[in-house]
């Protein structure tokens, strides 16, 4: 039932996506679009980079004295406030930075995104933890629903720009943070008193870090790998380009909402051995089946889908679109996969597997961007999205001792299992209720 409902949060996140997609490319035009984009992914980035994947981590780190809500909310509210005047320093600095004639409201907004993202990955840490996985689903899903009506809004009464956009964004993530907020104190007013509060006295931030510091690491790393190629577009060719590119990988990211989703479930069934590496191995088989079909649906419906979500000024992002689905359908399982060795090898595969990645999708972009814009970033991008999964695969193999195909072949108990998740109130053969 969670997998089912974390998957069902993705569709939702998605079709939210699409319809904010359509308002923002077709109210701001093509430069437009892409200034705001390329100011919304950087403060984003800069929260999520700044959360460090403290919130990913702390959900298996039942063993070092966090497992409970109380010892958890402490340790990431201790780590919150360590954080913010830092978060806020380098999203000022690098709006300032990399945006054509920032104003001052377009960096404060720019910090109250930042601050949120930062809040939001805590706090979705915290109620994993306890197994509240519908609460950190709602959180995902809150920003996107907040923003469209907003956004949809401003472009009725014409009053659409950039900066009135990234506005309205920034309020979407308070009212967000608001809400978190008021779910943990109702949490906080019923926690049962337990024996081990004690311990969050005694689990520092340097304890934490020694523990997390690979799981930060790999997540900046993956984060640096989908999206830096948006920045050295701005840099080297403008950030009209972003309006062009941003659509391409609004696409073929999709196919990476389904891994996202089963991981969110899969990785701290994980961590409380619930499932192990058999487990994984069938569920990676399903996601590359899923990642086959829903690739082929976009690239044959793609210049339809532009045309209609994002008006005709977008048609040049099919090219790029096309040489970024590649990437993304190999990275889409290897997320079941990821799951598994973050739990394994305490994130010291994904780190490796990041840090590859990275360094091939920095080089590339390097080299590519300047001579091809666009299609240099996204030939660039797929290449090391294919060397992650790869290096994640080989992984996984070495230590499970399974075959290739018994991880990446999907095969027809796949198609029913997948059938039997959305039209059975049964539990999916092989899969376990992660609540």
């Amino acid at each position: 039932m969670a997998m089912k409902l974390s998957l069902l949060r993705s569709i939702g996140v998605a079709a939210i996506g699409v319809a904010s997609a359509s308002v923002l490319g077709r109210g701001l035009g093509v430069g437009g679009y892409g200034r705001y984009q390329l100011v919304a992914n950087l403060a984003a980035q800069i929260g999520q980079v700044c959360e460090a994947g403290v919130g990913t981590a702390i959900v298996a780190l039942r063993k070092h004295g966090i497992t409970d809500f109380n010892t958890a909310l402490s340790v990431v509210g201790r780590f919150f406030l360590a954080m913010t005047v830092p978060t806020l320093f380098v999203s000022c600095g690098l709006v300032y930075l990399l945006v054509d004639n920032a104003p001052w409201s377009l960096m404060a907004v720019g910090c109250v995104i930042s601050i949120s993202t930062l809040a939001q990955g805590l706090a979705i840490g915290v109620f994993r933890t306890i197994g509240k996985t519908r609460t950190a689903n709602a959180l995902m899903v809150l920003p996107p629903m907040f923003n469209l009506p907003l956004a949809a809004t401003l472009w009725w009464t014409g009053s659409l720009t950039p900066v009135a956009a990234l506005e309205v964004l920034a309020c979407a993530y308070a009212l967000m943070v608001v809400f978190a907020v008021s779910w943990l104190i109702q949490l906080l007013r019923h926690a049962p008193p337990s024996m081990e509060v004690a311990l969050s006295e005694r689990v520092s931030l340097g304890e934490l870090f020694k523990v997390s510091w690979k799981s930060s690491a790999s997540r900046i790393s993956q984060l640096l790998i989908y999206r830096f190629d948006l920045f050295l577009l701005a840099f080297f060719v403008g950030e009209e380009s972003l309006g062009i590119y941003v659509p391409a990988v609004f696409l073929a990211s999709q196919l990476n909402h389904f891994g996202d989703s089963v991981g969110f479930v899969l990785y701290p069934s994980l961590a409380r051995q619930e499932m192990n590496s058999t487990h994984a191995g069938e569920v990676c088989r399903g996601l590359m089946l899923v990642a086959c079909v829903t690739s082929t649906v976009i690239a044959i419906a793609s210049p339809w889908v532009l045309w209609l979500v994002w008006g005709s000024g977008y048609s040049s992002s099919v090219v790029p679109l096309m040489l970024l689905l590649p990437g993304y359908v190999f990275l889409t399982p290897a997320k079941a996969l990821s799951a598994y060795l973050a739990v394994a090898t305490q994130f010291e595969a994904n780190l490796k597997a990041s840090l590859s990645g990275l360094a091939v999708n920095t080089i590339l972009n390097r080299l590519l961007i300047p001579g091809f814009g666009v299609v240099g970033a996204a030939i660039a991008t797929s290449v090391a999205l294919v060397c992650v999964s790869a290096i994640l695969s080989f992984q996984f193999q070495r230590r499970t001792g399974l075959r290739i195909r018994d991880f990446w072949i999907p095969r027809a108990t796949d198609v029913q299992r997948g059938l039997a998740m959305f039209t059975s109130r049964r539990k999916p053969i092989s899969l376990i209720d992660a609540q």
